[in-house]
């Protein structure tokens, strides 16, 4: 955690114009995203590097983020996020931080970052998953 709070300190100073970038680029890359990004992405991208600073800052007691990335999750998928669409915002963001970084991004750095995003899209599947089993029960 601790070269994911010294990267995430590095780019805050420009964290919401990071975020309007990994969407910018999810809609021109990814034509699966573009009806899902609809709108201003700046409206979102401040709101967004928030919910990553929560994420970083409390990411040693991740059980305690389990349920509002669950929250999160199911707001994504009635929205129409879909279990691929999380790999695909992964990649565009840790490729926006190396960018960003550049010699400060490490094969660990990017390595340690994979393993927090791939935690908390699992945390956000769970509840939908979850809702899912439940109204098919």
């Amino acid at each position: 955690m601790r070269r994911v709070r010294a990267t995430f300190d590095e780019v805050r100073p420009c964290g919401p114009a990071l975020i309007a970038q990994v969407i910018r680029s999810l809609r021109e890359h990814h034509s699966a995203m573009r009806g899902l990004l609809k709108g201003e992405s700046g409206a979102h991208s401040a709101t967004l590097f928030a919910t990553l600073e929560q994420i970083v800052r409390n990411a040693e007691r991740f059980d305690a983020l389990e349920g509002p990335l669950g929250s999160l999750g199911a707001k994504a998928a009635a929205l129409g996020l879909k279990p691929p669409h999380y790999a695909l915002v992964r990649e565009e963001l840790l490729v926006a931080m190396a960018n960003l970084l550049g010699d400060s991004w490490t094969d660990a750095v990017e390595n340690d970052w994979r393993q927090l995003l791939d935690a908390c899209a699992g945390a956000m599947l769970a509840e939908p998953a979850d809702a899912a089993a439940r109204k098919a029960a």
